[in-house]
C-alpha cells in the first residue's frame, strides 16, 4: 500500500507552525516568546535544548531529536496517525512501511493492511486488528486483514479479528510477491485469528495462479483459531511451514448459515505440481460439533504429538501424511471411517503409536478404519503401535487389506481386545504350499481332488468345492467355492498337510463370504494340527476353529470381508492342514467362499533346520539325515548330546 506522503502526522503539523505552534500547543498567546536567548542548555539523556524564554527553533529541533530518537528503537501507528477518524490503515501502514519495529499502543481498525518489509519486528503487544471493509470496497481490501509477504520478520502477538465479516478471502495472508523474492525465513510467536471464514491462508488462493517461489523456513509459535471455518489453508509449491503448539478450532459457535460445516477444516493442504510441506507439533485438532466433512484434508502433512478431536472422518487423503503420537484421539461417529483416500490418489500414510477412541457399539460398525483402497490402489498404509477403542481388527479397511501393514497394534471392542500383527516381509507363510486361492484349481462342481484340496461329503448330493471368478474382491482373480447344495447337506475340503513351528504364535488371514445370512454349525474354516509322525493330535486342541457362523471376530458374512484371526500352535503340533466346511440352513442351501488364505508366524522363537525341512519335503517326519541304501531303504541318521551315532530304519 502507497504511503500518502502529502500528509503529515500531528507532531510534524505544530513543529512546521512555528512560534504558531507554540501557542496551539499551549493554548494561549500569552505563552508567545518575548525574546530570543542565544545560549541553551542540554537535558541529560535527549540532549534536548532547554531555553528560558522559549525558543522556536530550539523547540522544533526537540521535536525532531525526540522523534529520531524514538524512531529508531521503535514505532506505534500512532506516530503516523492523521485526523480523528476511526479507520486505521494509513497509520498502520505507515508504520509498517517504515521498515523500523513496531509495537501496537491500542487495537487498530484496519481494511487490509500488508508487512513487506525484510528484518523487520511486529508486535502486537496484546492488541487486535479489527478488520473494517465491506463488500463494496476493493479487491486487495478484501484479500485479507493482514498480509504477510516480507522476509525475516519476527512477528509477536498477531491478533486479528473478523467479527463476521464476509467481505474477506481470509484473516491472514502469507504469500510470496514473486517467485524471487519468497515470503521465508518468518518466524511468528503467537497468532490468533478469530471469526474469519479462512484464518491463514499460506501460498496463494485457492482460485489463484500459484507464484513457485521457495517459501520456506517459516515458523509459528501458538497458533490459535475461534470461530473460523478453515483454520489454514496451504497452496504453495515449494514452500515449508511447521508449527507448534496450536489450537486448530473450525467449530461453528456464533456463526451465520456462511459458515459451511461440510467444508470446515482444521487444516488443508492442497495439492500442487510442487506441494508445500506442513509440519504441526504439539496441537489440538478440533472439529467436535458436526459430523459433515472432515477435520482435515490433503497430503504432504506431518501431525505429531497431537490431540485429535473430530467428530467425523478424521482425514481426507490426496497423498502422503505421517501422524504420530496422538495419544488423545477421539472419533465421535461410529458410522465415519476414520480416513478415506481420494480416488486415484498414490502415496502413503502412516499411523504410528496412535490413540482413537469411539463411543460404546464399535462392533456393530461397518465404518472402516481407512477406506478407498479399492479406487486407490497405488496408496499404502502403515498402522504400528496403536491402541484403538471400539475398533474391531475385521474393519482395518473397507478394501484392499493388503493394502495395509499392521503391527503390534490392539483392536479392543465390546471389552475383547485382540492383537493384530501382519506378517512382516520375509516372513513366512506355513501354508505357502497350499493353493490359497483356488487358482489352481478346476471348476468342476464336484468333490474330485483338485490342486492337493480334497474333498470329504458329510450329507446331502450335489455337494461341490471348486475355483470360482465370480465377483472377487478387489486386489483377487479367484476363490475357493464350498457349497453345501442343499438345506441339510454338509461337507468339507481339505488342503495338504504343511510344516508349522510348535508353540509359535501365529496369525490367520483372508477374505470369506458365505451366501446366506445364516448358515449351519458346520460352515466354518479351522486347521487341524498333527504330531511330528503325521498322526492326529491326542491333546485337547487337535483342531482351532478361526471362522464359524458364531458371534465374535471371525463370524462369517454373506458379503466379502477381511478376517485377522490370532492363536497358537500346540505344543505338540508339527504339521497342519486348512479345512473349510459348508451346511446348508435347514432351509436353503449355502455356499463358502475364501481367497488368501494365510497361516503365518508373528514370532519365530525357531525355525525348523534347513535339514528338517528336507525332510519334511520328502514325507520323513523328524530331524537327523536321512540316506538311503542301495536297494532303496531309508535310514535316519541322529546323533546324541554325547556323540554317540544311531542309525534307524524308516
Amino acid at each position: 500500500m502507497e504511503t500518502d506522503r502529502t500528509r503529515m502526522n500531528r507532531r510534524t503539523f505544530l513543529a512546521k507552525l512555528g512560534a504558531a505552534g507554540v501557542v496551539l500547543a499551549a493554548g494561549s498567546a500569552n505563552l508567545l516568546p518575548s525574546k530570543v536567548f542565544a545560549a541553551t542548555t542540554y537535558t541529560p539523556n535527549l540532549k534536548l535544548k532547554k531555553s528560558d524564554p522559549l525558543v522556536v527553533t530550539d523547540m522544533n529541533d526537540n521535536f525532531e531529536r525526540i522523534d529520531s530518537e524514538f524512531a529508531n528503537r521503535a514505532v506505534t501507528p500512532d506516530f503516523y496517525k492523521i485526523g480523528t477518524g476511526t479507520d486505521d490503515t494509513q497509520a498502520v501502514q505507515d508504520a509498517f512501511n517504515s521498515g523500523r519495529t513496531v509495537v501496537f499502543t491500542r487495537s487498530y481498525n484496519v481494511r487490509s493492511v500488508e508487512i513487506s518489509a525484510d528484518n523487520q519486528t511486529v508486535d502486537f503487544n496484546g492488541y487486535y486488528l479489527f478488520g473494517i471493509s465491506a463488500a463494496s470496497d476493493s479487491a486487495a481490501d478484501k484479500d485479507a486483514i493482514l498480509k504477510i509477504t516480507g522476509r525475516y520478520l519476527n512477528l509477536f502477538n498477531v491478533f486479528v479479528y473478523g467479527n463476521y465479516n464476509t467481505a474477506y478471502k481470509c484473516g491472514i495472508h502469507w504469500y510470496s510477491q514473486s517467485a524471487s523474492h519468497a515470503a521465508q525465513h518468518n518466524t511468528v510467536f503467537g497468532m490468533f485469528i478469530s471469526r474469519v471464514l479462512v484464518g491463514l491462508q499460506f501460498g496463494s488462493h485457492y482460485t489463484d495462479v500459484v507464484t513457485d517461489a521457495p517459501q520456506s523456513e517459516n515458523l509459528i509459535y501458538g497458533f490459535r483459531t475461534r470461530e473460523v471455518q478453515n483454520c489454514l489453508n496451504c497452496y504453495q509449491p515449494n514452500g515449508v511451514l511447521k508449527m507448534i503448539g496450536g489450537i486448530f478450532d473450525c467449530n461453528q459457535y456464533a456463526w451465520s448459515s456462511a459458515f459451511d460445516n461440510n467444508l470446515a477444516t482444521a487444516f488443508e493442504v492442497k495439492p500442487s505440481a510442487s506441494t508445500a510441506t506442513l509440519t504441526i507439533v504439539s496441537s489440538e485438532i478440533l472439529k467436535t460439533a458436526s459430523n459433515l466433512g472432515y477435520g482435515f484434508k490433503g497430503k504432504d502433512f506431518q501431525l505429531l504429538d497431537c490431540a485429535i478431536e473430530v467428530a467425523t472422518h478424521w482425514g481426507y487423503l490426496q497423498g502422503d501424511a505421517v501422524i504420530r503420537d496422538v495419544t488423545g484421539g477421539y472419533l465421535s461417529q461410529l458410522d465415519r471411517d476414520l480416513f478415506t483416500i481420494e480416488a486415484g490418489s498414490a502415496g502413503r500414510l502412516l499411523l504410528d503409536n496412535i490413540v482413537c477412541r469411539r463411543p460404546a457399539g464399535g462392533l456393530t460398525s461397518t465404518a472402516a478404519l481407512i477406506a478407498g483402497f479399492g479406487s486407490a490402489p497405488g496408496y499404502s498404509a502403515v498402522l504400528d503401535n496403536a491402541q484403538l477403542t471400539e475398533w474391531s481388527a475385521q474393519r482395518i479397511a473397507d478394501s484392499r487389506r493388503d493394502l495395509v501393514r499392521v503391527t503390534n497394534s490392539t483392536f479392543s471392542v465390546s471389552g475383547t481386545s485382540t492383537r493384530v500383527c501382519d506378517r512382516l516381509q520375509g516372513a513366512v507363510n506355513w501354508a505357502e504350499s497350499v493353493d490359497t486361492t483356488g487358482e489352481q484349481m478346476s471348476q468342476a462342481a464336484d468333490m474330485s481332488t483338485k490342486a492337493g484340496w480334497s474333498g470329504f461329503s458329510v450329507s446331502g448330493s450335489g455337494n461341490y468345492f471348486r475355483k470360482t471368478t465370480a465377483s472377487m474382491p478387489a486386489g483377487f482373480r479367484s476363490a475357493i467355492e464350498i457349497s453345501a447344495n442343499g438345506a441339510g447337506n454338509n461337507l468339507y475340503a481339505s488342503s495338504a498337510k504343511f510344516p508349522v513351528v510348535p508353540e509359535e504364535p501365529f496369525a490367520f488371514q483372508t477374505q470369506g463370504k458365505i451366501s446366506a445370512a445364516t448358515a449351519g454349525n458346520d460352515t466354518l474354516v479351522k486347521v487341524i494340527w498333527f504330531k511330528e509322525n503325521g498322526t492326529s493330535l491326542s491333546s485337547t486342541t487337535p483342531q482351532t476353529v478361526l471362522l464359524s457362523n458364531a458371534s465374535g471376530a471371525g463370524q462369517l458374512s454373506n458379503a466379502w470381508k477381511e478376517y485377522y484371526i490370532e492363536g497358537a500352535v500346540p505344543a505338540d503340533a508339527y504339521f497342519a492342514m486348512l479345512q473349510a466346511g459348508a451346511q446348508g440352513n435347514g432351509s436353503a442351501a449355502v455356499t463358502l467362499a475364501l481367497t488368501g488364505l494365510e497361516l503365518f508366524s508373528l514370532q519365530t522363537k525357531y525355525l525348523p533346520s534347513l535339514m528338517n525341512r528336507m525332510n519334511a519335503a520328502l514325507n520323513y517326519n523328524g530331524s537327523g539325515l536321512i540316506l538311503k541304501s542301495p536297494n532303496g531303504t531309508p535310514y535316519r541318521i541322529t546323533v546324541s548330546d554325547a556323540g554317540a551315532i544311531t542309525v534307524t530304519a524308516v
